[in-house]
């Protein structure tokens, strides 16, 4: 079975995400709840649990304040919350799970399936909480490849490339990373006052474009040499960001 908390500051939400957790989730056994951030600590300290499912907004800070009070996190997070945009853009950048209030049981089951007791710290967790102050020069987003995944910093991002249902990334100093994702899932994610999507198969890193080439079609040239077409459709927002 995996030992599994609920932190979540409202006990009517603690109540039902247990019932749920209960009727349809078999694996998971709850060895305890908390309702604040203090008394979540205590818990993870003593219960040593597998898996925490954790609210993002409390009173006195948030969940990843929680987490940050931790030195080694070696169990799993699936992170609850109403629909927050900041909060859960964090997350998808960093691979991590999370299910929105009101409670979906499909998207708990999903949740909870891709749980595993490793004992293990988790990286992402780690990436995550350095950037959940902003995703600025520190953070990263984590990249599945062949079982595993590569922590990259988002300002190492030179552009995302489309290949039918997958992405590549090309990034500074490193071979480029195959993603089983598509790149409207990460136009999504990155962040948008830094990444546009200037072609269909291209979204580039506005702090590495190096020129911008207005003839022959409009083009341009990234920091890597690499040259990325600029669609009609998208010149008139490129040179507004470019030339502001």
């Amino acid at each position: 079975m995996i030992r599994t908390v609920i932190i979540d500051d409202e006990k009517k939400a603690i109540t039902n995400l247990s019932l749920l957790v209960n009727r349809y989730c078999s694996n998971l056994e709850i060895v305890g709840t908390a309702t604040s951030i203090s008394d979540g600590l205590v818990l993870i300290e003593d219960s040593k649990p597998d898996l925490v499912f954790l609210d993002i907004e409390m009173p006195f800070g948030t969940g990843f304040d929680l987490l940050s009070q931790i030195e080694d996190i070696k169990f799993q997070v699936i992170f609850v919350t109403a629909y927050n945009q900041y909060a859960i853009q964090a997350i998808k950048c960093n691979a991590l799970d999370y299910i929105l209030k009101p409670i979906d049981i499909d998207e708990l089951k999903s949740a909870v399936d891709g749980v595993s007791i490793s004992g293990g710290s988790d990286e992402r967790l780690k990436a995550l909480l350095s950037g959940v102050t902003g995703l600025n020069r520190r953070a990263k987003i984590a990249l599945a490849n062949d079982g595993s995944y590569t922590m990259v910093p988002i300002d190492s991002i030179i552009r995302c490339e489309a290949a039918v249902n997958y992405t590549v990334f090309h990034i500074e100093n490193c071979k480029s990373i195959t993603v089983t994702r598509t790149l409207k899932q990460f136009e999504e994610i990155l962040p948008a006052d830094k990444f546009i999507r200037v072609h269909q198969s291209n979204l580039v890193n506005l702090d590495k474009i190096e020129k911008y080439y207005k003839t022959d079609g409009s083009y341009l040239l990234m920091s890597d040499s690499s040259t990325v077409p600029v669609s009609r459709r998208k010149k008139e927002e490129v040179e507004m960001l470019l030339l502001k």
